[in-house]
């Protein structure tokens, strides 16, 4: 089966997707897609541009499988004829209805973004999200977005979408072994996230600073990718933190995960997450999450690993840090099912329906 995968974002959490899937995949797979920058301006106008890519490059494949970041209506309607009968189904990683607000991005939230993407699941053929939470997310943004349009609304246009949609897990592929020894006197605490505010770095550093100021003993590895806008509280905790600080910073994919097998606890205070790469991959390595109780955490891990409310994860982080139990993750059932050796096939059968 020939697949021709469209992607208007290709970097990140998408690029390592797709690649994935290629490399495990039985299909033939081609990717047509655009850097990862801009991304209001690739939601409105990368359709445009993609469609002519694939006029110009491609071969009819037997199936369009496209990113939920494109305007589809624009894309399926600049493609020459030779494509009008490929079926189009849409894989969600994330949506723009759940995305949280920003004092970092404009303020006031524009539902024209939401927009785009409900009108792109109408016309597709299927549609594909990666975890249950952004299914019923987009699902209940889609129909409150109906209800305030002025006129020609309807709910029905939602439930058009949900008979035609469904759950489809990311694969993933898991770090690589490493043996080191696991750091846990005194423990050392992981931050593996992008540096935006989204994850809600202001809570999981002011609790940092509460336990310090009381004496805690902890170390921090403090990773991931940083950006020109990241929020000005990293800078402060580099600073006030720079005793407990033992990585910080980008790292290279050898370094990265030598220093998540060493972690001892993975805090997590994310006020956004589709489905949750990071934490799960941390979790597969050993490394004890500390989750809220919200997203698509849920989905992967037991109660036991949840606090409640954010006013409780000071309290449940410090009984972490103090306790003298074994805190390495075990329940790997579940985070396990989503390598690539299982979910391959599964994304074979799936898209050999069409």
């Amino acid at each position: 089966m020939k697949i021709c995968y469209i992607e208007p974002y290709l970097g990140f959490s998408h690029k390592h997707w797709i690649e994935g899937y290629k490399k495990h995949s039985s299909n033939e797979i081609a990717v047509v897609g655009l850097p990862a920058r801009h991304w209001k301006w690739r939601m409105h106008g990368g359709a445009i541009t993609l469609a002519k890519k694939v006029e110009e490059g491609c071969e009819v494949p037997d199936l369009f499988l496209i990113s939920g970041m494109i305007d589809l209506p624009l894309f399926k309607s600049l493609l020459p004829s030779r494509f009008s009968n490929v079926p189009m189904q849409l894989y969600f990683h994330e949506n723009q209805f759940a995305y949280p607000h920003s004092d970092y991005q404009d303020g006031k939230r524009n539902e024209h973004f939401s927009f785009i993407n409900m009108k792109s699941a109408l016309v597709a053929d299927k549609v594909y999200f990666n975890s249950e939470y952004n299914l019923k997310t987009f699902l209940e943004g889609s129909l409150k977005l109906v209800k305030k349009m002025p006129d020609f609304s309807n709910a029905e246009w939602v439930e058009e979408i949900r008979k035609k949609s469904k759950v489809l897990a990311l694969g993933m592929d898991y770090l690589k072994k490493v043996e080191v020894q696991k750091m846990t006197t005194p423990p050392l605490l992981l931050w593996n996230h992008r540096w935006e505010y989204d994850k809600n770095p202001e809570l999981f550093f002011e609790t940092l600073f509460e336990l310090d100021d009381e004496g805690l003993d902890f170390e921090l590895a403090i990773l991931g990718e940083s950006f020109r806008t990241s929020p000005a509280i990293f800078e402060t905790a580099k600073e006030r933190l720079k005793n407990k600080i033992k990585y910080w910073g980008f790292q290279s994919r050898e370094d990265y995960e030598r220093i998540v097998h060493q972690a001892t606890l993975l805090p997590v205070t994310s006020n956004q997450d589709f489905f949750g790469i990071s934490v799960i991959e941390a979790a597969a390595a050993g490394v004890r999450p500390l989750l809220p109780k919200r997203l698509a955490y849920p989905e992967h891990f037991p109660k036991e690993y949840f606090f409640s409310e954010d006013g409780e994860f000071l309290t449940a982080l410090r009984e972490l840090i103090e306790s003298p139990k074994d805190l390495s993750f075990k329940d790997m059932e579940k985070i396990k099912s989503y390598s690539w050796e299982f979910m391959a096939k599964e994304y074979d059968d799936e898209f050999s329906l069409n």
